[in-house]
């Protein structure tokens, strides 16, 4: 039966799957490394060019950095819920069942209850 392990780490998603044991039998152990990614974007958005208006900064987010938009999320959503979304539609993209998944872990420095 074979093992699978989820990596999360924000704002990408990377499934190793399935984790191979190295066996004295084996020249070179196979799919190692990250086959799959995904990325879950929110819905709301601020257009950069309009950020540039109210900024009083023509082109330094559309031609400095390169942005035509900017996401963010609502009061329904924070880094984790994110990040499992992506988990998810990751999982079913590579045809991982959840019952194959031992464990999920979650990192991230931002605050998730959002406070200061």
């Amino acid at each position: 039966k074979g093992c699978h392990r989820l990596c999360v780490q924000l704002p990408l998603v990377a499934v190793k799957h399935p984790l191979v044991c190295m066996d004295k039998s084996m020249a070179r152990p196979q799919n190692v490394g990250i086959l799959a990614m995904d990325v879950y974007l929110p819905r709301c958005k601020v257009m950069q060019a309009d950020l540039e208006a109210r900024d009083g900064c023509e082109g330094k987010y559309t031609i400095g950095l390169g942005q035509t938009s900017l996401s963010f999320c609502t009061s329904r959503e924070d880094v984790v819920s994110m990040a499992l979304t992506a988990v998810e539609r990751l999982m079913a993209k590579a045809g991982v069942q959840p019952s194959a998944v031992g464990r999920v872990e979650v990192g991230t420095e931002s605050a998730l209850d959002r406070s200061k």
